[in-house]
């Protein structure tokens, strides 16, 4: 169901938000779930809302505090349950200002769309906010967020629609890049088609078998087909015939099935010569593709087949049980497992524990037996052993079907819940999740030669998608040690990580490593080059953090060490380059670390020039964005010294307490610094003054960032998180978050924290819009973003098991 549009008189809504009437605020629930108290087309846009998100109460309080002036006033309870609210008159905010914050509702609107599939209305929304030809650039709000939806509800390479709703089977043919598609209507009241779909520009397809009815000719009744590794053959189940029919000439091969009831399931071997046949008596008959004659016949199941498959050398075969013709709770209590010697006819064990009817199964390498049932979980079992070793998935419905992909070995599982999800065989890890259809997903299939993966459902479309590209989230894989640091170099088209031991670099779009670099030493620290060539890397000799300190220059084109320097001490060694990649400051304690010292140095086209320093410091240095300066924090106060004459000037801020942390605003007309004490002092570098000085903190402030423009401020403590506005300086907003990693996008728009969960908010008003729940990191340790603000990715943490680097893509999607 689509949400219905807001009024475009966004000033209309915030008067009828504004007015006094005690009961303006107030939801009432009543019959049919629709809310009194609201203007008839705020009452028709949450009742809509409310179908798909659920709670009226939190999704009513966060529209009113969106619309609303500062500070919102409280709406109602999550339960649901009216509350009394303050009829105090608000001022009204500025088109601009309402527009902002109902944008920020929607995209979270959006997420909530998205992760409970509902496509459409994430698709309507979205299109809400892409703004009409002849709109200034400046009124396009649109951030990472909107792209990262934008993505996830276009997700798929392309759409096959389908002229009857429900697909009902899937199957590339081979590497001949043709897909064989079965099409009927969940009341069979239409005859179903056998279409053959030719993979190109176009996509074209054709029908190659229709059902119909005795009256209308010789009956044809299509229950289910296989197709044979080539590509060249399909076994279409008749009922009591079965038919082996050549795509190419369109010849056919018509047998009795002999079987006593309707067939469950059909494979051909890995060979194509032969195929399997499980009928609902119970029974699996082999058959010889050439001659159409019964070869064997394999008996011992107490109820229906209704999934069969061959292990890859074609030497066993695994069927699954149930009784689709039972009651639904009978279905997810009873099913069977078998593992059979084809050619001996023997059944070598009975796998146990199987918790509910067994839809579909398929061998995963040479060992590993994955199944799917009505119980929700894809099961993976050890077929040497027969016992159940993982379980992978929980309440997305029934299974309808699996597809296996190899190097690594993954399976995809077509679920009930509208999605079909990849995960990691022999980890358990989930790689990806599939979005689009309307309606659960009933089939999928792998292509071989490309990887591509269809995907077929109830809403009768085939949607094809990358299997290589997952949508919402990659990764770049499991590190054997912390991540420290992550790069991204201006051109794009690598990602650098750096963990303890190991430099390594990736090809952004593809997540192979291209080259691995190992310095030799312990790194606790590094920085790239301005031109995304080389790299600095700093650390000390030993893994418990003493002897001799190390500060090297590293190639990234060919792996080599282009220099060395001598850094003043061996512990906590930092190093940062400076925005034009020629000044080189390195910090470390001293011996008796009583003291934290600072390096300077001059770099030159063949190594390292010139060392100034030996400063005593008390936070880490920052180049100013102009290349002019850098900001040292020392014992006596703030002092900037000068890269050109080489100068260290007066003290610019004289403070009671040490500072603890320094931050440079990208735009180079400001500087901020903090307290142990969680005070912080704002530094005009043009006027030479100081604009602020206060504590805005409780607690120390452990995170301190400008904005790419300069005008916000983002602080962060143990117990929150605040926003503040430059000038004036004042609090805009609090975010219920520890300080934590964060990052501003490149456009100004958007603030991204990691704190067990990854969370995006408005900058400018800062409601909450995204929140990724499944985000994996327990400690997050590094968070950043690509130069063209299209790429955020996230190291591991200290303690993670899972330690890796996750990324997140919202590049704008070809329109």
């Amino acid at each position: 169901m689509s949400t219905p549009l807001l009024p475009q008189n966004l000033t209309e809504v915030a008067t009828c938000w504004r007015r006094s009437e005690p009961t303006r605020f107030r939801a009432v629930p009543v019959s049919g779930r629709v809310h009194t108290g609201l203007p008839d087309h705020l009452r028709g846009w949450l009742t809509a809302l409310e179908i798909v998100v659920g709670t009226v109460g939190l999704w009513l309080s966060t529209l009113t505090g969106s619309l609303c002036a500062d500070p919102p006033p409280a709406i109602a309870t999550d339960s649901g349950e009216s509350a009394e609210v303050s009829t105090v008159r608000h001022p009204a905010p500025s088109e601009s200002k309402l527009a902002a914050r109902l944008y920020a509702t929607e995209m979270a609107l959006g997420w909530q769309y998205w992760k409970q599939g509902a496509i459409r209305p994430l698709r309507d929304l979205l299109n809400r906010q892409v703004p009409q030809p002849g709109t200034p650039a400046d009124a396009d709000r649109r951030g990472f967020e909107w792209h990262y939806l934008d993505r996830l509800a276009h997700g798929e390479i392309a759409v096959l629609p389908g002229s009857i709703p429900v697909t009902r089977g899937l199957k590339f043919l081979g590497d001949t890049g043709r897909l064989a598609s079965f099409h009927r209507i969940v009341t069979n009241t239409e005859p179903g088609e056998l279409r053959l779909w030719t993979m190109s520009e176009q996509n074209t397809s054709e029908v190659l078998l229709r059902e119909q009815a005795k009256e209308d000719g010789p009956a044809i009744r299509i229950g289910r087909f296989a197709a044979s590794p080539d590509g060249l053959t399909l076994a279409v189940d008749q009922g009591e015939e079965l038919q082996f029919l050549n795509v190419l000439t369109g010849e056919s091969l018509v047998i009795p099935t002999g079987h006593t009831d309707s067939l469950g399931a059909l494979t051909f071997s890995p060979t194509g010569e032969q195929l399997a046949t499980g009928c609902l008596d119970g029974t699996v008959r082999l058959w010889d593709r050439q001659t159409g004659t019964i070869v064997g016949e394999l008996q011992g199941h107490r109820m229906g087949v209704l999934a069969i498959a061959w292990s890859p050398s074609g030497e066993h075969l695994v069927t699954g049980t149930g009784d689709d013709r039972a009651p639904l709770h009978f279905q997810q209590k009873n099913g069977e497992l078998k593992l059979w010697d084809p050619s001996r006819r023997e059944c070598i064990c009975t796998f146990p524990n199987v918790p509910s009817q067994v839809n579909c199964v398929a061998f995963a390498g040479s060992r590993w037996v994955v199944s799917g049932g009505n119980a929700g979980e894809v099961l993976v079992w050890d077929s040497t052993t027969g016992l159940q070793v993982r379980r992978l998935g929980t309440q997305v419905g029934p299974i309808r079907d699996l597809a296996i992909a190899s190097d690594p070995l993954r399976v995809v599982a077509a679920c009930q819940d509208g999605t079909a999800r990849v995960w990691n065989v022999e980890t358990g890890e989930e790689l990806a999740t599939f979005r689009g259809h309307e309606g659960a997903v009933t089939a999928v299939s792998l292509e071989p030669a490309t990887g591509r993966l269809a995907t077929g459902g109830w809403d009768g479309t085939i949607r094809l998608w990358e299997l290589s590209q997952p949508i919402e989230r990659a990764n770049l894989g499991v590190h054997p040690w912390t991540i420290l640091e992550i790069h991204h170099p201006a051109d794009g088209q690598t990602v650098v990580t750096v963990d303890y031991t190991t430099v390594h670099v990736f090809d952004s779009q593809t997540r192979r490593e291209l080259r691995t670099i190992r310095p030799g030493h312990w790194t606790t620290s590094s920085a790239l080059s301005p031109d995304g060539q080389r790299v600095v890397l700093g650390g000390f000799a030993n893994p418990d953090g003493g002897g001799t300190g190390h500060v090297s220059l590293w190639s990234l084109q060919t792996g080599e060490r282009l220099a060395a320097f001598d850094p003043l001490s061996g512990r906590g060694i930092r190093v940062e380059l400076s925005p034009d990649g020629n000044w080189l400051a390195t910090t470390g304690f001293s011996p008796q670390r009583e003291k934290r010292l600072l390096s300077l140095w001059e770099l030159t086209p063949t190594g390292p020039g010139k060392r100034l320093g030996g400063w005593t410091i008390s936070a880490e240095p920052v180049f100013t964005a102009d290349n002019r300066s850098l900001v040292l924090a020392q014992p006596e106060g703030l002092r900037l010294f000068d890269l050109r004459t080489q100068t260290l000037g007066s003290p610019l801020v004289e403070g009671e307490r040490p500072f603890v942390q320094v931050s440079a605003a990208p735009m180079g007309n400001r500087l901020a610094a903090t307290t142990a004490e969680g005070e912080v002092t704002l530094w005009n570098l043009e006027r030479q003054v100081v604009e602020h000085r206060g504590r805005v903190h409780d607690a120390a402030v452990s995170r301190l960032l400008f904005s790419p423009r300069g005008e916000t401020l983002v602080t962060g403590s143990r117990d929150e998180t605040r926003l503040w506005t430059v000038a004036p300086f004042q609090m805009r907003a609090e975010l219920p978050i520890p300080a934590c990693e964060m990052l501003i996008t490149p456009d100004n728009r958007t603030l991204v924290t990691a704190w067990r969960t990854l969370d995006f908010w408005h900058l400018e008003t800062g409601l909450p819009m995204l929140q990724l729940e499944d985000y994996q990191m327990e400690i997050p340790n590094c968070l950043r973003i690509s130069p063209d603000g299209n790429c955020i990715t996230e190291g591991g943490g200290w303690r993670d098991e899972n330690e890796g680097v996750y990324l997140w893509q919202a590049a704008p999607r070809p329109r």
